[in-house]
């Protein structure tokens, strides 16, 4: 006891502070599959697949939209593959730069809302197919906000 009231208060924040920079320091995104099994070939299967999709996403045509909706019969499987920006193109940079804050209003349903029609057709079209959300970088983002909230609202 008399030891831990003989150091100061800042010290042990100092040390608590550092301890948690070299941790943090120490830390790379690999240690989080390292209790992950290998996958199975099954399992890997559509990875290349769904890796083509996001690349058709990827056209230098202002007409194609960021997003692209497939039909998989191999897989059955309805995919919405969704890109992310692409910042070797500059249209990319002025979405970047464009927006500022309060400057606009933007309603981010829009392209789901458009969307979602087209998907339920297609799930009423396909009932034994499963919906999967795909997406590289911001797309990832964009595909796993739409995966959670994808059951939010039935009709």
């Amino acid at each position: 006891m008399s030891i831990i009231c003989g150091i100061p208060l800042l010290g042990v924040y100092c040390i608590g502070c550092v301890r948690w920079a070299l941790k943090r320091c120490h830390y790379n995104a690999g240690h989080d599959s390292e209790t992950w099994s290998v996958a199975t070939p099954e399992e890997f299967e559509p990875v290349p697949r769904l890796c083509r999709y996001i690349l058709a996403v990827y056209e230098d045509d202002l007409r194609c939209p960021l997003w692209n909706r497939q039909v998989d019969m191999e897989l059955n499987r309805i995919v919405l593959a969704i890109r992310g920006l692409n910042l070797v193109n500059q249209k990319d940079y002025a979405v970047l730069l464009d927006n500022k804050l309060g400057q606009r209003k933007f309603d981010a349903g829009v392209v789901l809302d458009a969307e979602c029609d087209a998907l339920k057709k297609l799930l009423e079209e396909y009932p034994s197919y499963t919906l999967t959300f795909t997406g590289h970088s911001l797309g990832s983002g964009v595909a796993a906000l739409l995966a959670m909230g994808g059951g939010a609202e039935s009709a």
